[in-house]
């Protein structure tokens, strides 16, 4: 064992090697004066099997009413209807048919040179959808304003009973009603009938129900198991929803029922062996059934299926049929999941649950009901499905309560009402409609009274045509026109407070210049103060780039590429900026979505193993937080990691079940948002060692283009460095972009700067490595008692790693502030020392200790609080020291 030996000259810290190659110096030039911490993305699935962070594991429990939505462009009208006869024409590429929206609402907007009008509200007589003359793809309503060809229309309907039968005869899956939840019926083998059972959405409901239950009613006596059914759990190693036989599991579930035999109702899953039976009355009653010990579907199983039958003719009534660890509240947010969540200290979250890519529209109503209350919405190809958790009344007070600014995502199917319904709920007084639900939902006071911030953007990827109909065909004026529209909206509102709210628009990263799509945008919405952009590394947002088939080199691509690949077009977009704020139209650039890449899955390759290795590498944090902090240096605003999830593909941790390990990407940001402070300062790399990446000709012409999947070739520095100022305290990113090379770094403080102590936080190890299977990789901290008033640091930089220094400056005064000690009382043991020094001067209460090495060189300098406090001395070589504390004097030894 190493031992100090104290003759009393304590200066505690870690020798300085010589000056290294590489040269980091801060300056006192601040490049953005209040960096935004990161951001996540957060958005959770409401159906079943999904690896939800609410406590619940059934989809649509609520069996929710149905809400639909479209939006296309007149090809003709009159006073009395609008037409849209080319594809995707009313039928919406043959999905939808005719009576799908009768007594539903219809919006007609114009784009004007100058903006958007509304043409008319009114409600719809007849929807044609077929090839049927005179009326085949027209939407007819009273006389009134004139529709005329290239009018935007937006049609809606909410209804509490299925809307199956009107979706098109080609889609015979949705028309036999099978949803969220399938209909089930053993007929015997044709002894039975299985058409003599009906499943339909009822108005009949159960004590706080919401607007809808589940019926269904069996004529014949010889078909058994009918009900309802559900695929719901699966394997550990699926990423889906898994029992855990130590936890103890709860199903409760409203029924009644009238004729079934008994009243027996019978609960069962295929895969996992639960079985229970209820004795169902004719009365609503809560029924519960507590399971433990389940043990879930091995690997590579049938996913288990779950049924709730009775026998025989009869009709069964169901609502709120849930399944929750019974250890905390049904949909509560999973303790572990939150502290995980908490720990990021994120700046704001991005909720999803106000917004839908492919599923047709969404209102208000639903954002603002609870999780058990959710709605149902559309799909083109599926009919009904469950929309998104993580609705207003769940999501808000977990901001509200951590200090998170709520970025919200308001769909473009979103009406007049249901933006003016949005701000009565987040700031209207209780007297209000919407102030009401939520002081019922218990929250009477307004969310605004206590938020900072909250943002709203209108749609996600407007430019995407994958998110078709909410798209507005790649046309960014439009875009800008429609938002502006609606921010007015939200203006006129009495509830909105410029200082709360911050409103945002959509852009696209591939194009940077003045006519890109966020850009002609902006020229549209003076309202938008901030354009958002997406910045992916690598996978199929990154032109799947890197494509090395080696691992090893991929993951070197990868720790470059915020660099390599997208540093050129954000300085276009950058540059681009400021060109249109010269000409009288500002705007701040932030990040929507960022993070790791990956391919878009399928059913039969939902994730590519070695993409996950890449993506949750080591290197690949190195890339994401490079991006992340070169964005802050140069002023960006908001910036969202995407996604805060389990599982795989677009996820920042392992499941819960397998123990909720966090990837080395969220690593990495959690760093700067945890312990990084302050303005952000001009801070330059010289002399590092560089590596030579190849050109990326996205455009196949076998030169550099710039651009979006363009790169030149070229030496690429290894280091990069990002600092924050706040007072007189640095914080000093040095990152590693090299997987294979350790390099020797010296940082400097700017002029007139000293540091008196360091904290190190460092991400490090195999940088193609990940937490995957183990937790290999968390953040380490270090703390340096350095020599006083210090201005550099050197130090050697690991592969593929990040190192996060924080400075301290003391401020204690040279001699005590605290009673003095008498001369010759001051005693140090053990001595020799080890790890531990007891310091002893029993008439001193507190003041600074100096440790001094044998050449007089102060190697620690240490507040003491107590008599006796403990000095911790183990990272001193061996030799010689003095303790000087309260004008007295001694000295041990470590060896």
């Amino acid at each position: 064992m190493k031992k100090i030996l104290f003759l009393f000259s304590l200066g505690l810290g870690p020798l300085t090697p010589a000056l290294a190659q590489t040269v980091v110096n801060l300056s006192n030039t601040v490049t953005n004066p209040d960096p935004l911490p990161f951001g996540l993305n957060w958005s959770e699935a409401n159906s079943s099997r999904d690896l939800t962070a609410l406590n619940n594991h059934t989809g649509d429990p609520g069996f929710g009413r149905q809400i639909i939505r479209l939006k296309g462009i007149c090809d003709g009208g009159s006073d009395t209807y609008a037409e849209h006869t080319t594809d995707p024409s009313t039928d919406y590429y043959q999905t939808l048919y005719t009576g799908m929206f009768d007594g539903g609402e219809i919006r007609v907007y114009r784009e004007t040179p100058t903006g958007i009008t509304l043409v008319r509200t009114s409600t719809i007589i007849n929807f044609y959808a077929d090839d049927l003359a005179p009326n085949h793809h027209r939407i007819t309503f009273a006389s009134g304003p004139t529709v005329q060809a290239g009018d935007i229309y937006v049609i809606s309907r909410e209804a509490n009973a299925d809307l199956n039968q009107y979706c098109h005869p080609r889609l015979t899956w949705v028309r036999n009603g099978n949803n969220t939840w399938s209909k089930n019926v053993d007929d015997q083998d044709g002894l039975g009938n299985e058409a003599d059972v009906t499943k339909e959405l009822s108005t009949d409901v159960p004590p706080n129900g919401g607007t809808t239950s589940c019926k269904i009613r069996n004529t014949n006596p010889n078909n058994r198991e009918v009900g309802i059914g559900q695929y719901f759990s699966n394997s550990p190693e699926s990423g889906e929803f898994s029992f855990e036989p130590a936890k103890t599991y709860r199903f409760t579930v409203w029924l009644k029922q009238t004729g079934i035999a008994g009243g027996t109702v019978n609960l069962k899953s295929s895969g996992t062996g639960i079985n229970h039976n209820f004795t169902v009355t004719g009365t609503w009653q809560q029924y519960t059934f507590d399971v433990s010990g389940v043990q879930p579907i091995v690997n590579g199983g049938a996913v288990d299926f779950l049924r709730l039958t009775f026998n025989g003719v009869g009709t069964l009534w169901i609502d709120n049929f849930t399944l929750h660890d019974a250890s905390y509240p049904l949909f509560a947010l999973s303790p572990a999941i939150e502290r995980e969540l908490k720990n990021f200290k994120p700046y704001n979250l991005r909720i999803w649950s106000g917004q839908t890519n492919q599923e047709l529209g969404t209102n208000i109503g639903d954002w603002t009901d609870t999780e058990l209350q959710s709605a149902r919405l559309w799909s083109p190809n599926q009919g009904p499905v469950t929309g998104a958790a993580l609705k207003l009344p769940t999501v808000l007070p977990l901001c509200e309560a951590n200090s998170i600014a709520p970025y919200l995502i308001c769909s473009p199917s979103f009406s007049e009402a249901d933006f003016l319904g949005l701000m009565e709920y987040l700031g209207g007084p209780s007297t209000t409609p919407y102030g009401a639900k939520r002081a019922a939902q218990g929250h009477p006071t307004p969310y605004t009274a206590r938020m900072p911030k909250i943002y709203i953007e209108l749609g996600n990827e407007t430019w995407n045509q994958l998110f078709a109909p909410w798209d507005y065909n790649f046309n960014g004026q439009r875009y800008g026109k429609f938002a502006q529209y609606f921010y007015n909206i939200i203006k006129s509102s009495p509830y909105y407070d410029a200082n709360k709210f911050e409103l945002l628009l959509g852009g696209f990263l591939v194009t940077a210049d003045q006519y890109g799509y966020g850009q002609q945008a902006v020229t549209q919405a003076p309202d938008g103060k901030q354009m958002m952009l997406a910045n992916y590394v690598g996978g199929f947002d990154g032109l799947n780039i890197p494509s090395s088939p080696a691992f090893a080199d991929s993951v070197q691509q990868t720790a470059f590429y915020a660099r390599w690949i997208t540093r050129n077009i954000i300085n276009d977009h950058l540059a681009t900026r400021d060109q249109l704020a010269a000409s009288g139209k500002p705007y701040k650039l932030g990040i929507y979505e960022a993070g790791p890449g990956y391919a878009l899955p399928d059913p039969t390759n939902p994730f590519d193993l070695q993409a996950e290795r890449i993506g949750k590498s080591l290197g690949c944090a190195v890339a994401n937080l490079d991006a992340f902090l070169y964005q802050s240096e140069k002023g960006f605003g908001v910036q969202n990691l995407f996604l805060f999830a389990r599982g795989f593909n677009w996820t920042s941790h392992t499941a819960e079940s397998q123990g909720l390990r966090p990837h080395n990407h969220f690593l990495a940001l959690q760093m700067r948002n945890r312990f990084a402070k302050g303005a952000m300062i001009t801070t330059t790399v010289t002399g590092s060692p560089t590596t030579y990446l190849p050109l990326i000709d996205g455009n196949g012409n076998g030169t550099y283009d710039s651009g979006y999947g363009e790169a030149p070739a070229g030496n690429y520095e290894n280091i990069a460095a990002y600092s924050f100022k706040n007072a007189d305290e640095f914080s000093v990113f040095v990152l590693n972009r090299s997987v294979t090379a350790n390099t020797p770094v010296t940082f400097n403080l700017p002029a007139g700067a000293t540091m008196d102590s360091l904290r190190l936080y460092k991400l490090t190890g195999d940088p193609t490595g990940n937490n995957i299977r183990a937790l290999n990789y968390q953040i380490q901290q270090q703390r340096f008692e350095i020599p006083a008033n210090s201005t550099s640091y050197s130090f050697t930089m690991p592969a593929g790693s990040i190192y996060l220094f924080t400075t301290k400056k003391s401020n204690l005064p040279l001699s005590s502030s605290g009673a003095k000690a008498a001369a010759g009382t001051l005693s140090v043991f053990p001595n020799p020392a080890a790890d531990y020094l007891t310091l002893q001067a029993p008439n001193a209460t507190s003041g600074p200790v100096e440790i001094l090495n044998s050449t007089g060189q102060r190697v620690l300098r240490q507040q003491v609080y107590r008599p006796g406090q403990q000095l911790h001395v183990g990272t001193l070589p061996p030799g010689v020291y003095s303790v000087r504390f309260a004008g007295a004097a001694s000295k041990f030894v470590i060896k």
